[in-house]
């Protein structure tokens, strides 16, 4: 069902490395936020919400694989492939490989901003905590393993955030079959949401980190992400499948 090669693409570690590069910035500027004994949820907090990854978070997912559909339908290279897979098959893989690609690059990106941090910092401790940490979502799990496991949990919100907006990228180029037009609307409709959703629990930014947004537990923002992903692959799969049956 699904093919390594094309998850792992060319554009995909392009996505990884623009991302680490934003994040990572935040090190280099202050080489000292990491070697002077800082605990890991302290340094992790600079390139997460101080650099400008936040603001282009979505187009990462986007580039990674999102286009791909597109590309192949304006060319009809989509022929080929139905001459030996079903419509519906076709449209699960690429709404599937969208999803692991866009994920996956999120997670790999989140991982090594993280590693740094893990092998520069020293563990989250009662005593060494930050008072942001103490009124987040995760204060039930900051002092587990030193701050790993808050580390553990968001990447895993960076991976579906990752799947959340590869789909919502390969949703806009079934729509317009354009993939200018998708990947800028990705960027436009993120931007868009985070604004108009300042205040709520929705705000794709609050999702990705989860450390505001007025969260009841850890795991509300895993559900909900999970909740818009599953409406984003039934919407996809539907779209692929009707523009397929049009040619």
């Amino acid at each position: 069902m699904m093919n390594i090669k094309t998850i792992f693409n060319k554009r995909m570690w392009l996505s990884v490395a623009l991302a680490v590069l934003l994040m990572g910035h935040t090190y280099l500027k202050n080489p000292a936020l990491i070697f002077s004994g800082n605990e890991v949820l302290y340094i992790i907090t600079f390139p997460m919400a101080t650099s400008m990854f936040g603001s282009f978070a979505a187009v990462f997912p986007a580039l990674s694989y999102a286009l791909h559909f597109v590309e192949e339908y304006n060319t009809s290279y989509f022929r080929f492939i139905l001459v030996r897979s079903s419509r519906r098959k076709y449209a699960v893989q690429n709404v599937i490989h969208v999803s692991v690609s866009g994920g996956l690059m999120m997670f790999l990106a989140f991982g090594l901003i993280f590693f740094v941090a893990v092998l520069g910092g020293v563990p989250t401790t009662r005593e060494n905590v930050s008072e942001f940490y103490r009124a987040t979502v995760w204060n039930r799990v900051t002092f587990v393993w030193g701050g790993k496991l808050v580390l553990l949990l968001k990447l895993f919100l960076g991976f579906l955030f990752g799947m959340v907006w590869g789909n919502v990228c390969l949703l806009l180029s079934v729509c317009t079959l354009n993939r200018y037009v998708a990947f800028i609307g990705t960027f436009i409709l993120y931007q868009f949401l985070w604004q108009a959703l300042s205040g709520s629990k929705w705000n794709p930014i609050y999702l990705l980190r989860a450390d505001i947004g007025g969260y009841g537990c850890f795991w509300e923002p895993f559900c909900m992400q999970l909740m818009i992903w599953a409406v984003l692959f039934v919407c996809n799969v539907w779209g692929i499948g009707r523009r397929l049956r049009n040619v």
